[in-house]
């Protein structure tokens, strides 16, 4: 089995997942990481990279797979006086996206293709539609099942903390909530506040889901806590942004804003300029 430059050394998928499991402790934690917790997030395909019997590795790069946390969480000080200050616990979990439960229930390889198929050639054309087909094939299939593909976000990219709550992200679709220090998934976060109001897909028809591709880094505001996002898609009005408040932050902050439409002036055919809202000119 020949080694894949994008899975094996340092670049090997684990998919293997830990519950909280206590570290060994070499040398002193500092009391004050105590009740904190430390997460990343990565890309971790749970199907093999190499093909099963052949052992030929498929199309694959090191931005595709399944979103995985892995975390060290720092346990509140112990009551015993020989214990740490703040004992550390390992976990990784899968975020349990759509794609990831499906992959597991109908596909024995990835459901979507691969980055370095989309990149790759023009003469791999007929492989980047034969993907794209089969992707749309087993998502239709999937509403047979328990876990329906309505969301394509594989949540591999960022992990961030916003009024309460640990979210992950990927440009693909809605930030995903997951709770701490477990990295259980709660489900998705789909801007929509806690009283009702509106979300992203309100009349979104059939393609409602591509108005839900965001950002996977969101900003947050140092002073008002704020979370700023911006959605891109092929549809119009092709760019958006979205303001979501902290509750937890004693300022008074903007109001909610969800998909708010940017105003864009086509100059040429590769530079787009971003129009002044107020002015509404270019």
């Amino acid at each position: 089995m020949s080694p894949h430059a994008y899975a094996s050394g340092n670049y090997t998928p684990v998919r293997e997942e830990r519950a909280l499991s206590p570290c060994r402790v070499l040398g002193i934690v500092p009391k004050e990481l105590a009740g904190g917790m430390y997460v990343r997030n990565g890309s971790n395909p749970n199907v093999p990279v190499h093909a099963p019997g052949n052992g030929k590795p498929r199309p694959y790069h090191w931005f595709d797979g399944d979103g995985m946390l892995q975390g060290v969480f720092f346990s509140p000080a112990a009551a015993a006086p020989a214990a740490p200050a703040a004992p550390p616990s390992f976990v990784n979990r899968y975020v349990l996206t759509d794609i990831n439960l499906a992959t597991s229930t109908l596909a024995s390889s990835p459901i979507l293709p691969s980055i370095a198929t989309l990149l790759g050639p023009v003469w791999l054309l007929p492989m980047v539609v034969c993907s794209v087909l089969r992707a749309v094939f087993l998502a239709a299939r999937s509403f047979a099942t328990m876990y329906p593909v309505r969301r394509l976000s594989v949540a591999n990219t960022s992990v961030l903390w916003h009024d309460g709550r640990a979210l992950v992200g990927c440009e693909s679709g809605p930030l995903g909530w997951v709770r701490l220090p477990a990295l259980e998934t709660v489900g998705w976060w789909d801007l929509e506040g806690d009283e009702g109001e509106m979300g992203m897909r309100a009349k979104g028809g059939v393609l409602g889901w591509m108005k839900e591709w965001t950002t996977a880094h969101p900003k947050l505001d140092p002073v008002t806590g704020e979370l700023v996002l911006f959605h891109s898609q092929m549809l119009p009005p092709y760019l958006s942004y979205s303001v979501n408040p902290s509750t937890q932050y004693g300022t008074a902050s903007t109001p909610r804003i969800t998909s708010a439409p940017v105003p864009l002036c086509k100059l040429a055919t590769s530079v787009v300029v971003v129009c002044s809202p107020d002015q509404n000119r270019c």
